[in-house]
Formats: C-alpha cells, sequence, structure tokens
C-alpha cells in the first residue's frame, strides 16, 4: 500500500536481480492511500520464478524503493 499525497502520475516498476524490468504499472492516481495486486506475472503473463524481485514507485518527485520475494 501507497499514500499519494497529490494526485500524480504513478510509475511501478518491478525488476529482477539482474535489473532487468520485468513488469510495469503506469496510471494516474488521486490523492490518498492506494493498493495495487500483483500477480506475479512477467509482462508477456509469464509466472515468474520464486526469488527476490524489487518494485520502485515513482510518484512526481518520490522515488522509493522496496524488495519483493515470491515464494512457491
Amino acid at each position: 500500500m501507497a499514500t499519494i499525497p497529490v494526485a500524480e502520475n504513478v510509475t511501478l516498476t518491478i525488476y529482477n536481480t539482474l535489473g532487468e524490468i520485468v513488469r510495469q504499472f503506469n496510471d494516474n492516481f488521486s490523492a490518498g492511500l492506494h493498493t495495487i495486486i500483483w500477480n506475479g506475472n512477467d509482462i508477456k503473463a509469464d509466472e515468474l520464478n520464486c526469488g527476490t524481485y524489487y518494485l520502485k514507485m515513482q510518484a512526481g518527485k518520490y522515488i522509493g524503493v522496496k524488495k519483493l520475494v515470491i515464494f512457491e
């Protein structure tokens, strides 16, 4: 979950440990708390392997990174 302080264009990019983009979401969000559910699939809708991935969220001047782990 993320709180957007003002209406913004938000980009969420998911990377593998090699730094390759495996999935990206880009949309306009109103101010407030938002949740996005990711099903663990890549851009081609193929299921990703178990392992570590990184989520980068960019909203206006804000950039944040979180670690994601996919378990079996």
